[in-house]
Formats: structure tokens, C-alpha cells, sequence
């Protein structure tokens, strides 16, 4: 299997060096494609070379996905944007998730209920397995309670 990390920084230079400037979308979907942190860490410093405005909600969110390999870069995208939606919510919630990080996940979940955002489905589905261990069944309960008590957006 083709490994696409490896093809995305010369990609990018390519198109620069054709006079073709990389927009925001072209970084989204490139960073779809990254599977390791070392090559994630080259994605993101090559939108900030190009100037791009990491605070915009799309890039930020893509930001946050690919930076669930590296759990330093989707805090310091968090804390560029502007604006947070369910979407950034439920991306940062995953990324803590996935680095093993179920406390922080918890405490994700509680700031986006500060921020009077309903959880949908995903964030549902991600706290859900974040509460897996036993242990947790009390937090799981009450995520359950919220969930249900603010009508689950698309349920």
C-alpha cells in the first residue's frame, strides 16, 4: 500500500513552484491522507508557510482530525479558532479519545455543554466508548441523562 504521507510535501511544492497556490480546501483534503505525526507536523507548517488562516473553521477542523495523531497540535488549532462548532467539539473529544485521554475527552464534552452546543449522534457514539471501562459507568449514566435531556441533535 502507497503510503500518501510521503507524497504530500513534494505534491504541495509542486503546485507552489507552477505558480498554483494551495487554498484552504486543498489542505482539507490533503490532510485526510495523513497517517503519522511526523508528516502531519509538515502539513500543518506548510499552511502556515503559505499564510492560510488556520482560525477558519474548516481548516481548523481538519486541523483537529489530522492532529488526533498529535493531541499538542489540536489544542493549539483549538485555541487559534474563532469559532467552535459541534464538529470541532466532537473532533477534539476524538482526538483525546484516541490518544487514550478518556479523562480529557470528559472534560472536552463538559466545555462543549458550557458552550450550550448539543451533542449529535458522534459525540454520543465517542463518550459512549471514552465510559467502555466498567469503572466508568457512573459517568456514562450521566452522559446518557444529558444526552437525552437536551434531545440529542438528529435524534
Amino acid at each position: 500500500m502507497l503510503h500518501m504521507g510521503l507524497l504530500i510535501t513534494p505534491w504541495i511544492i509542486e503546485m507552489q513552484n507552477a505558480g498554483v497556490r494551495p487554498s484552504g480546501f486543498t489542505f482539507s483534503i490533503l490532510m485526510s491522507f495523513v497517517s503519522s505525526p511526523y508528516h502531519g507536523k509538515q502539513v500543518h507548517g506548510r499552511m502556515i508557510r503559505s499564510g492560510l488562516d488556520v482560525s477558519n473553521v474548516v481548516l481548523g477542523n481538519s486541523l483537529i482530525n489530522m492532529g488526533s495523531l498529535v493531541l499538542l497540535i489540536v489544542f493549539s488549532v483549538i485555541l487559534t479558532m474563532k469559532q467552535l462548532d459541534a464538529i470541532s467539539w466532537n473532533s477534539l473529544i476524538w482526538a483525546c479519545r484516541r490518544a487514550g485521554q478518556q479523562e480529557l475527552a470528559l472534560e472536552q464534552f463538559y466545555h462543549m455543554r458550557a458552550a450550550e452546543l448539543l451533542p449529535d449522534q458522534f459525540t454520543c457514539s465517542t463518550l459512549i466508548s471514552v465510559c467502555s471501562n466498567p469503572q466508568d459507568l457512573e459517568k456514562d449514566w450521566r452522559i446518557q441523562s444529558s444526552s437525552l435531556e437536551n434531545k440529542i441533535d438528529g435524534m
